[in-house]
């Protein structure tokens, strides 16, 4: 998911709850934590509207109808905050309150860093010029989109402009739930988006003055390379996260790959009732899933090419239940959703038997039969949550199987939610050891990685300590006795504002 302002997450996390709870009952949705990043918080512009009563006037006071926006409770640097900047912010976090030790320091803490940034901005004359607004415009209109595409409508309406018009309609139903219109909607994203950028081309200015040099990048690499094999020896787990951030186009390549970690890819034949199943519901197969079933058996014991069962059976939505791997459903996927399959369809899911716990027990089960062989057992230090017998060919129903040109496949199946039937192989087995890379050519994709990685790291830990400083040298205005007395208003037995 993009990265949203404090504000617009917190917005649109309430129109999906919103939407899917009006469009189908009891499903459910998991949604994206808040974003951290400091650039991100929202913070409107100073204003000059009243300020909160003084601390002598808080107890008896009725808040039922005040305008959060007008309530100030003071300022860092040159930045204004009110009521409402603190709320967004506390109504963002709220969700993970019972996992936080001090979220009002945090908040405070978030405050104080973007009122330093932006006192920063401020104080050097950083403003968005023209081709900065028509970005602005852009991303503005981005999230307007991406907001709509969260909107859940009647599936009869066809046509795009109808589709489009019934989710704006819809969007507008859901925001004036929480007290806000279209219009203030965009207004605040527009705000805190322009404090977003003002606050990237900050970092943009001091990144310029940064030195990054292939030497540097050797350094890094070498003190990487022994921390990468200290931690993954131990951890398969942490290599199969970075590894999989690292195909995904989100880290650095891992410098060193423990023993046995392999690759896999599946057709799934999922249970009919496969949302309901658990440790206390059956999964059951209807006649079309068995069939399924039927014809792939029947086409491996009867021999076919690896080629051939990959592409009538991997490939295809009519079989595949894992559409990673149906390409012809490509059609029906968001950019996102192709986006984030690709990677996984290329490489297949990284496995090894020390994650047995991290897949369906089924699949984890097949996949080490499949790569260690028939005789495997499973690990006696691992807790393995399907709490299998010594049986496992006949606890997960494994039948082996090859194609005409020597691929195995192993046949298994899953008794969790979303399982069934998967047919595995093996797509790679990862060389153990340290990553070949060609330090200082550019062109070798491994050492693009360590050198990107190295810049970021290198950019920001100095951009962290210029914060610091800032912080240090920015007045800090903030009446924390009337944000307390707000917060217990809100917070302390009755409910959150609704803008």
């Amino acid at each position: 998911m993009k990265k949203h302002t404090k504000l617009i997450a917190l917005m649109l996390a309430a129109i999906t709850v919103l939407c899917l709870l009006a469009a189908c009952g009891d499903r459910k949705q998991t949604e994206e934590g808040a974003n951290t990043d400091p650039a991100a918080s929202a913070t409107p512009a100073p204003t000059d509207a009243p300020t909160g009563a003084p601390s002598g006037e808080h107890d008896g006071h009725n808040h039922e109808d005040e305008d959060l926006s007008k309530i100030s409770i003071g300022r860092v640097g040159t930045v204004e905050y009110t009521m409402e900047d603190y709320f967004n912010i506390y109504q963002a976090y709220a969700p993970y309150a019972a996992y936080m030790t001090d979220m009002e320091g945090m908040i405070k803490g978030q405050l104080i860093e973007t009122g330093a940034l932006l006192t920063r901005c401020d104080e050097l004359g950083i403003e968005l010029d023209e081709d900065d607004e028509k970005a602005l415009a852009e991303r503005v209109d981005e999230e307007l989109e991406y907001a709509l595409s969260q909107m859940m409508i009647d599936q009869s309406i066809e046509g795009e402009q109808a589709i489009r018009e019934a989710r704006f309609r819809e969007l507008e139903s859901v925001l004036a739930e929480h007290g806000y219109t279209v219009e203030r909607y965009l207004e605040e994203v527009r705000g805190d988006l322009t404090k977003t950028m003002r606050i990237e081309k900050l970092q943009q200015l001091e990144a310029d003055k940064v030195e990054i040099s292939p030497d540097g990048a050797e350094r890094y690499y070498n003190e990487a390379l022994v921390a990468d094999k200290e931690k993954f020896e131990s951890d398969p787990e942490a290599f199969t996260s970075q590894y999989e951030a690292y195909i995904k186009g989100g880290g650095r390549c891992p410098l060193y790959t423990p023993e046995d970690m392999f690759n896999v890819k599946h057709l799934l034949i999922q249970y009919e009732n496969m949302d309901v199943v658990s440790e206390t519901v059956e999964g059951f197969f209807g006649e079309e899933q068995l069939g399924r079933i039927a014809a792939v058996r029947s086409a491996l014991e009867a021999g076919i090419s690896f080629e051939d069962f990959y592409n009538k059976y991997v490939a295809s939505s009519e079989y595949n239940d894992d559409t990673v791997f149906a390409t012809d459903a490509d059609a029906e996927l968001s950019e996102q959703e192709l986006a984030a399959y690709l990677p996984f369809r290329e490489h297949g899911y990284t496995m090894n038997e020390r994650l047995l716990n991290y897949y369906f027990d089924g699949f984890s089960v097949g996949s080490c039969l499949l790569y260690y062989g028939e005789n495997w057992k499973l690990p006696e230090d691992i807790e393995f949550y399907a709490g299998s017998s010594d049986d496992l060919i006949g606890d997960y129903e494994v039948k082996f199987h090859e194609t005409t040109d020597g691929v195995g496949i192993v046949e298994c199946r899953s008794y969790t939610a979303g399982g069934g039937v998967h047919f595995i192989f093996i797509s790679e087995r990862l060389e153990s050891g340290e990553t070949k890379i060609d330090l200082g050519n550019d062109s070798d994709p491994v050492y693009a990685s360590v050198f990107d990685e190295y810049k970021k790291k290198t950019l920001d830990e100095s951009f962290a300590a210029l914060l610091e400083e800032w912080k240090q040298n920015t007045v800090v205005e903030l009446d924390e006795e009337l944000i307390a007395h707000y917060v217990e208003a809100y917070f302390g037995g009755s409910e959150a504002p609704q803008g």
